[in-house]
C-alpha cells in the first residue's frame, strides 16, 4: 500500500496545483495496484472537470455499486447528472446522500442551489435553513438565501441573511452588491450607495454596481454629472454591458446632448436589439424623442 499512497498523495498534490491531467495519470497508476472509495470520487471530479462525462460516471457508479451507503458516491453523481442539467436525477441524488447522511452540508447546500435553477424557491429555503442549522456560518448557505429572499420580496428577511454574509467575509464577490440591491429596494440609498463603493473597490467586485449607481444618482437624486460617471466607469470595466450603455445615452438626453445620446443609444440598441423597444416610453428620452437624432436612431 505504500506506493499505492506516494501515487495517491501525488494525485492531490498535482490537483491542488491545478495540474489536472498529471493527478489523472497518478490515480490511473494507482488504480491499477487497488482503490479506494473517496479516491474514486476524487479522480471522477477531476474527470468531470475535463468534461470526460463516460470515466467521470464510471468511476461515481462503482462506488455506489460496491457501497450503497456511501453518501459522497450519490453526492458524486448529483454533480454529475447537475453537469448535465439533469436536475431530476441530481436531486435524486442528493436526497439520497442526506437520507444516508442527514448532517451532510454540501449535499444540503447544492440541493438547494438546484431547487433555485429549477426555480422551487419554498424548498430552496428549507435546504439552506437546514445548512445554518449545521453550519450557522456558512457563508454561501447566507448570501444564497438573502438573494431567494430579495427575489420573494421579503426584504427585511433578506437584508438580515445578507448582513449575516457580510459580517461572516465582507471581502467575498457579490455581498456587498447585494446588500446595496435590498437597500435601495428599501429606499435606503445612502446605505445602498455605501454598498456598491465597496463592492467596486474589490479586485473581482460585481461590475454591475457601477450600473446600479449610476440609476440611483440618475433617477433618485437626479445628479447627471455622478451617473455618467459610474456609468462610464461600468463600461470601462465591461464593454458589453450594454444597460450602462442605454442609460448613458439617457442621461445625455436628459442634459439636451443629443448626440452623446444618439451614439450611446445607438451602440446599445445594435448590440441588444430589444433594449429598441422601451424608447418611446421611455420618460428619460421624452425631448430627445422630439429631435432629428431619435428619428435618426430609428431608421438604423
Amino acid at each position: 500500500m505504500i506506493r499505492y499512497n506516494d501515487l495517491i498523495n501525488n494525485a492531490k498534490d498535482f490537483a491542488s496545483q491545478g495540474k489536472i491531467q498529471e493527478a489523472i495519470n497518478q490515480y490511473e497508476q494507482a488504480f491499477e495496484i487497488d482503490s479506494e472509495a473517496n479516491d474514486l470520487i476524487d479522480a471522477g471530479f477531476l474527470y468531470l472537470e475535463l468534461k470526460n462525462y463516460e470515466e467521470s460516471f464510471l468511476l461515481f457508479s462503482v462506488v455506489v455499486q460496491a457501497d450503497p451507503k456511501n453518501p459522497r458516491g450519490y453526492y458524486a453523481l448529483a454533480l454529475w447528472y447537475e453537469e448535465k442539467e439533469e436536475y431530476i436525477e441530481a436531486l435524486k441524488n442528493l436526497e439520497k446522500a442526506t437520507t444516508l447522511d442527514s448532517f451532510y452540508i454540501d449535499a444540503w447546500f447544492d440541493m438547494g442551489r438546484i431547487l433555485e435553477e429549477i426555480k422551487d424557491d419554498d424548498k430552496a429555503s428549507k435546504c439552506y435553513q437546514r445548512v445554518l442549522l449545521f453550519s450557522p456560518r456558512h457563508f454561501w448557505a447566507c448570501l444564497n438565501l438573502g438573494s431567494l429572499y430579495e427575489r420573494q420580496d421579503k426584504l427585511d428577511d433578506a437584508l438580515l441573511y445578507t448582513n449575516k454574509a457580510y459580517d461572516i467575509n465582507s471581502n467575498m464577490k457579490m455581498v456587498n452588491y447585494n446588500l446595496g440591491v435590498i437597500n435601495a429596494r428599501l429606499g435606503n440609498y445612502e446605505e445602498a450607495i455605501k454598498n456598491y463603493l465597496e463592492e467596486i473597490k474589490k479586485e473581482d467586485g460585481f461590475y454591475q454596481a457601477y450600473y446600479n449607481l449610476g440609476l440611483i444618482y440618475k433617477d433618485i437624486y437626479k445628479d447627471y454629472e455622478k451617473a455618467k460617471l459610474y456609468y462610464l466607469m461600468g463600461i470601462s470595466k465591461a464593454k458589453d454591458n450594454y444597460f450602462c450603455w442605454y442609460n448613458l445615452g439617457c442621461v445625455y438626453a436628459l442634459c439636451n446632448q443629443y448626440e452623446d445620446a444618439y451614439n450611446c443609444l445607438y451602440y446599445a440598441i445594435t448590440k441588444r436589439p430589444d433594449l429598441r423597444n422601451g424608447l418611446e416610453n421611455d420618460e428619460d428620452l421624452q425631448d430627445f424623442i422630439k429631435t432629428k437624432n431619435y428619428q435618426k436612431l430609428m431608421n438604423c
